[in-house]
């Protein structure tokens, strides 16, 4: 039983729980292309130290510099096509079924994922989440693409610590 002050809280991952597949290499398929596989390779050894030590995290960084100074706005407008498209062909519609379920309880929906903001924030939009906690690109003040993360990837522990901040 929970006090009546008490907010009650549902936090979703998504890829592989809102979404039948992972969302984040297509999105980088789409947005860079070829860029993100030659952001790889111009670093072999760091690559191939992350590989050893099954670093995600640092994958991710080093792929996220394919999108150094590009347009953040045109990023933003393919993430908005792309949430759609995750919501129209790879949306689990049980988990989907459980969101509104809490949304319809006044419950507060949390999205919080690995997955970019550029796509995950209209998704979350669009599904009527409470607010979305996820990777973030970092802009410059001309909200051109800076090549790195805002922060941590929000994976795994980060997820939690994230979370308990909001």
């Amino acid at each position: 039983m929970t006090d009546s002050h008490q907010r009650v809280v549902a936090a979703f991952d998504v890829d592989g729980t809102l979404t039948t597949r992972d969302c984040v290499t297509p999105f980088l398929r789409r947005t860079v292309g070829l860029h993100a596989g030659l952001a790889l390779v111009r670093r072999p050894f760091s690559v191939s130290k992350a590989l050893v030590r099954r670093d995600r995290d640092s994958i991710k960084a080093t792929v996220c510099t394919a999108f150094a100074g590009v347009d953040g706005a045109t990023v933003d407008a393919q993430g908005a096509t792309f949430a759609k498209e995750i919501e129209r062909r790879w949306l689990r519609t049980d988990t989907f079924a459980r969101l509104q379920q809490h949304r319809k309880l006044g419950h507060a929906v949390v999205l919080v994922s690995a997955s970019l903001d550029p796509y995950l924030i209209p998704f979350g939009s669009s599904l009527g989440a409470t607010t979305v906690i996820c990777t973030e690109l970092e802009r410059d003040l001309y909200g051109v693409l800076t090549g790195r993360l805002t922060g941590p990837n929000c994976r795994g522990p980060e997820k939690v610590r994230r979370l308990e901040h909001w």
